[in-house]
């Protein structure tokens, strides 16, 4: 049996050579269109496999390959790549359908994988909004903003915001309000099933949903969430535990470690959004240059983070979790 397969990979990255040498066989063919294939191989960061598989019209089953290791979407390395291609081969991995989410006001966004957030485009700004689930009121709040996250995005930007660690496999969705100014509200798991709405936006600066990190617009209304398709995770046996203790590092480093605090959200916002430029880093965090690189030093220094030569512009460090 020929298993045909679809590569996604960020141009001049020589890991994809090892890549492409290793699917040339017997046992796999590649090909040019996605509705041709079996199964997509996704070599890059979260940043790529968010951007992959919001522009993927058809659901077909993803492999995450990370260049230095195991992460929350990507279930191999380049070093451990050839293990893994043996073993679906074999048929000894799973198919996951992982629960997606889409977001509507006068257009429908792609699917999130991990999250939706809606949020003032001008930081430390307070909005209010009033939030609906299955057509019930359950709170008006005032805070920074609010996410909405599926279980597999428990682990991004919601853990940050103070939300609980879902098993991917559970059919929920979780809603995490970002600073709220009222001590009694606390996240919320909820079904799968349920219709979302976020109602009466106001802030003095103009709000804006974010799917996944990836896109973003203004508002133009109320705002709905619900489930989409899924996404399919190939997914293998006895990684669950690796993830957790990565995820057990990042935690005690994110609350426990004595950081600046710029270090320390520098650190959250690479978690969330994968590698990042120096300038990729200060338009998102809004931090001067020299807080930017005064935090990134500190992460250095301590191994919390590496960084590597960015190919497209080798005037630019490309800085990762490892």
């Amino acid at each position: 049996m020929v298993i045909k397969v679809k590569v996604f990979y960020k141009k001049n990255d020589r890991n994809t050579k090892k890549v492409f040498e290793l699917l040339r066989g017997k046992n796999f063919q590649i090909v040019n269109k996605i509705s041709d294939c079996d199964i997509v191989i996704i070599v890059g960061g979260t940043d790529l496999i968010l951007k992959t598989l919001m522009e993927m019209r058809e659901s077909k089953p993803f492999l995450g390959v990370s260049i230095s290791g195991p992460g929350f979407l990507c279930e191999t390395s380049i070093a451990t790549l050839s293990k893994s291609l043996k073993k679906i081969i074999k048929n000894e991995h799973k198919i996951e359908e992982v629960t997606r989410i889409y977001c509507k006001d006068k257009f429908t966004s792609p699917p999130a994988l991990n999250d939706v957030v809606i949020t003032p485009s001008k930081s430390a700004t307070i909005m209010t909004y009033v939030l609906k689930v299955d057509g019930e009121t359950i709170w008006k709040d005032q805070a920074d903003g609010l996410i909405i996250s599926t279980p597999i995005g428990s682990t991004a930007y919601a853990l940050s915001a103070g939300g609980p660690i879902v098993s991917r496999g559970t059919r929920t969705l979780l809603i995490v309000p970002i600073n709220s100014l009222n001590p009694t509200i606390r996240p919320m798991v909820i079904d799968e099933n349920s219709k979302i709405e976020i109602c009466n936006i106001e802030s003095k600066t103009p709000c804006e949903v974010i799917i996944d990190g990836q896109i973003r617009y203004t508002i133009n209304g109320d705002v709905t969430i619900a489930k989409a398709n899924p996404a399919l995770l190939i997914k293998f046996d006895k990684e669950f535990s690796k993830l957790m203790r990565k995820l057990e590092k990042k935690t005690d480093i994110s609350e426990n470690l004595d950081i600046s605090p710029s270090a320390k959200f520098i650190y959250k916002t690479l978690q969330h959004f994968g590698e990042m430029t120096q300038k990729e880093i200060e338009k998102e965090c809004l931090l001067p240059r020299r807080t930017t690189k005064n935090a990134l030093d500190q992460l250095l220094e301590r191994g919390l983070i590496r960084k590597r030569t960015n190919l497209r512009d080798v005037r630019q460090s490309i800085y990762f979790i490892p």
